[in-house]
């Protein structure tokens, strides 16, 4: 077996609920590198890009923060 596969960093799905990987997603933007991540990320259909990616779910999180689950149509919530 490689020694790359036994020290490899475990495979996670970005989740924008948990705060460890919102600080990760932080400390990416801050230094420009995934090195000092303790996981990798995994990219999901149907994104090409993993901060693009992020991006889409922490803006739908914050989104559901502020606004709950109420659906907006044409700039009236329902």
């Amino acid at each position: 077996m490689y020694k790359s596969l036994l020290h490899s960093r475990p495979y996670a799905t970005f989740d924008a609920n948990n705060k460890k990987h919102r600080i990760e997603y932080y400390k990416f933007l801050a230094t420009n590198t995934w090195s000092k991540c303790p996981v990798q990320f995994m990219i999901q259909v149907p994104y090409t890009e993993l901060p693009h990616e992020i991006n889409n779910k922490l803006v739908s999180y914050y989104f559901e923060k502020e606004f709950g689950k109420k659906k907006v149509v044409d700039n009236e919530s329902i």
